[in-house]
């Protein structure tokens, strides 16, 4: 999957045939049509409707992602059509809380299986044998318990919260020689290595809503996360099969050093990372996210558990 990732402030999106066309004070360029999937605009740009509209009828999706990495807009492509067969299924299975409590214990098996994955990982790359460290070792088979025993979403959710502070005490571990990462924080993020795990998360977070769409599923309606003012719930929902890897992935350039304090700006509302070093992490984010199998865990999941 290709993406077209606009980065640079100032600059102006217009078309010409086929053709996108983006200029600016040291750019002009011509991008065809077929040279990308969607278009991630995270920065100050001026777009006519003509061009909004060309992307639109040619099936690309716009994601607007603001400095503190969240995503704030989403234009649709005209290809995106009104409820069909699945959508008035998926409505269905979700009001059965039931249902939706298996959905989401099999959500979090799934992911447990992933997390003893990438803590092994983790102890690999800090040169560390995980087979020494029988917590690692055995995450799955200890968690797994509480999860098929848990009665409730709440509580399921609190299980979610154990594997994520697991997940992001080995992360700060790895990652301590170069910078230090205390707790999860957003919108706006307090620190630097929050800067990266936003722009991460959202830009993965977007790339769900085509997926979703393309299984004729509602994005904005889910089974596990609770629902906040225009949050896509189901994208949520799945995004939680590719946190592991998506927290690995940050720690992994933070640790090749990718990133230093120079590549960001402080703020009175927080720390964002500066043009410059954004458009470095969206291409390291298409060359060691995108053409990998990040996306077959939550494809599976559709297949396995919501379609069925």
């Amino acid at each position: 999957m290709k993406n077209l990732f606009i980065t640079t402030h100032g600059l102006k999106l217009s078309k010409s045939g086929s053709y996108l066309v983006v200029k600016g004070k040291d750019v002009n360029e011509k991008i065809p049509l077929g040279a990308f999937s969607n278009v991630f605009i995270l920065s100050n740009v001026s777009m006519t409707t003509q061009v909004l509209k060309f992307l639109a009828r040619n099936g690309k999706y716009v994601f607007i992602i603001n400095t503190a990495g969240k995503l704030q807009s989403i234009i649709l492509p005209e290809i995106v059509t009104s409820v069909t067969g699945n959508r008035a299924r998926q409505y269905k299975k979700f009001e059965d809380e039931r249902m939706r409590i298996y959905l989401s214990q099999e959500l979090l098996l799934r992911k447990a299986l992933l997390t003893q994955r990438f803590l092994k990982k983790f102890r690999e790359a800090q040169g560390l044998d995980p087979q020494t460290h029988p917590y690692y070792r055995d995450f799955y088979k200890d968690v797994s318990g509480f999860i098929e025993s848990a009665r409730s979403i709440e509580q399921l959710r609190g299980i979610d919260g154990f594997i994520m502070r697991t997940l992001y005490n080995e992360f700060a571990s790895s990652i301590e020689k170069f910078f230090s990462f205390k707790n999860r924080s957003y919108h706006p993020p307090e620190d630097e290595v929050n800067a990266v795990l936003s722009l991460v998360f959202s830009m993965f977070y977007s790339l769900l809503f085509p997926l979703i769409i393309s299984y004729d599923l509602d994005p904005y309606v889910g089974f596990f996360h609770i629902k906040k003012g225009k949050h896509a719930i189901l994208s949520s929902d799945l995004m939680e099969l590719a946190r592991p890897e998506l927290i690995f992935f940050t720690a992994d350039i933070l640790n090749r050093g990718y990133f230093d304090q120079s590549d960001f700006k402080k703020f009175r509302s927080g720390i964002f990372l500066k043009p410059k070093a954004t458009q470095v992490l969206c291409k390291l984010f298409m060359e060691k996210i995108l053409f990998f199998d990040i996306f077959f865990p939550v494809e599976a999941f559709i297949k396995e558990r919501i379609l069925k």
